[in-house]
């Protein structure tokens, strides 16, 4: 989690928002990862699908 300046108010029961970025990116990476697999890693699939801000590294 990204440092805070001081305790922001967070709704009951609602995990801060970085946790929701985090969950994101992971299912984006993933997602990729298997539509990867199933199309035998074609180059153009997931362009659209990739966030600029988390590229999936290549494994």
């Amino acid at each position: 989690p990204p440092k805070r300046a001081g305790r922001q108010p967070v709704v009951a029961g609602a995990p801060p928002a970085w946790l929701f970025a985090e969950a994101a990116r992971v299912a984006t990476d993933e997602a990729v990862q298997v539509l990867a697999r199933i199309h035998g890693r074609s180059p153009s699939l997931g362009q659209g699908l990739r966030s600029p801000m988390a590229p999936v590294p290549p494994r």
